[in-house]
């Protein structure tokens, strides 16, 4: 059977053990590629970010509670990029969010002179705006943020605001126009401290960040910064994360741009992508964002699969391969066109929504801190025959 429910191999595959499944054993075999691994090491800090938070513990946030609610779609990717800062271990910097009693601020009122906190807002750039952060004169970005509060070399508060021509559906998670984690979490980046890549080092540009945008969760490079900046101590750990973007040859790759949106099965079983009439081709990245290299001795592998998305959550494997031991803070890459043939199609349920799945530390037998952080996804089409 080639689709099954998601199911993933718990067995602790040593490279001489088959744990009893052929499979496994094969694939366990495998010589892993490092020809895009690449360790986190000897980065120039003062260009990925010269700023810093003078207070970075319990750093306290003012958030509209007219439109960004915590019980609001917007609301709730606020807390979702808030946490993926606050998550990172050996680092010190964490955020506290307050709703009560922030409403809605005009453009004026975001950069008050006598601040509190640091805010997250909106602003109207069909009212009076102050000679602020390029204001009014250039209105040419989706979200800014505004480093306006400073002393002792370092930051004090930052408004992070959405525009409202840009931001006008931030309950509507289906509209394009919504306030998302990973543009939240980029702008949090530039409150803490960092610069857009162009800034950066030359050798630096390799890296994945949040600084390219359109990143679901903090790269190793991110990691490494906060832990730069804002060092603490912490209990020695590993923590495999996908990654919503790639980085080959230096440039981005969105997840959802660089893989295929639309698949079929053909009359012989062979998956192809509806775009090319060929067999699909797919981009994926990872990292290692903990403080202690890998596992040599375990059988780590990835996977890239779909998964139909109601409760049955059935599944068709693409591809599971073994990954090289990844160092602590580092990133690697796997790009490639995947043949497919399926030995039985009647199972497959082609009227039901899929999704597209990458899937890091696939079979569970790496030793990591959390998981929640493996997968990265986006909806698909499936169709039978032909995508007619």
């Amino acid at each position: 059977m080639t689709i099954k429910n998601t199911i993933f191999f718990t067995c602790i595959a040593l490279l001489t053990i088959s744990c009893g499944i052929t499979k496994v054993a094969d694939i366990c075999n495998e010589t892993p590629s490092t020809t895009y691994l690449v360790p986190v090491r000897n980065v120039n800090y003062s260009q990925v970010g010269s700023n810093f938070l003078n207070t970075p513990v319990n750093h306290d946030f003012d958030i509209c509670n007219e439109h960004f609610a915590a019980n609001t779609t917007a609301g709730h990717e606020f807390i979702l990029a808030t946490n993926e800062v606050s998550d990172v271990l050996g680092c010190k910097l964490n955020f506290t969010r307050r709703w009560t009693g922030n409403p809605h601020k005009t453009a004026f009122e975001l950069f008050p002179s006598n601040a509190t906190s640091s805010i997250f807002d909106y602003v109207d750039v069909n009212a009076p705006m102050p000679n602020n952060c390029s204001l009014p004169g250039d209105l040419t970005f989706a979200m800014r943020t505004c480093r306006f509060d400073k002393s002792n070399g370092g930051t004090d508060h930052f408004t992070i605001m959405a525009k409202s021509t840009n931001y006008n559906h931030f309950s509507n998670p289906s509209s394009k126009n919504h306030p998302y984690k990973h543009g939240i979490l980029h702008e949090l980046a530039h409150g803490f401290g960092m610069n857009h890549t162009p800034n950066w080092n030359a050798t630096d540009k390799q890296y994945i960040s949040t600084m390219q945008g359109n990143l679901e969760y903090l790269s190793a490079l991110d990691v490494a910064y906060l832990r730069h900046k804002y060092p603490e101590s912490m209990n020695d750990h590993r923590n495999y994360v996908a990654s919503s973007l790639t980085r080959f040859d230096n440039k981005k790759g969105k997840f959802e741009d660089q893989n295929p949106s639309s698949f079929y099965i053909d009359a012989d079983g062979n998956l192809k992508d509806c775009k090319t009439n060929a067999a699909p081709e797919f981009f994926v990245a990872w990292f290692n964002t903990g403080n202690i290299d890998g596992e040599s001795t375990l059988c780590g592998t990835n996977s890239i699969f779909l998964r139909e998305k109601s409760v049955s959550a059935d599944t068709i494997e693409i591809k599971t391969w073994k990954v090289a031991t990844m160092p602590y803070l580092s990133q690697d890459q796997w790009k490639g066109s995947v043949n497919l043939t399926l030995s039985n199609t009647s199972n497959i349920d082609f009227d039901r929504d899929w999704e597209l799945v990458f899937k890091v530390n696939a079979w569970n037998v790496l030793d990591e801190t959390t998981d929640a952080d493996n997968e990265v996804t986006m909806d698909v089409t499936l169709k039978n025959g032909s995508c007619r």
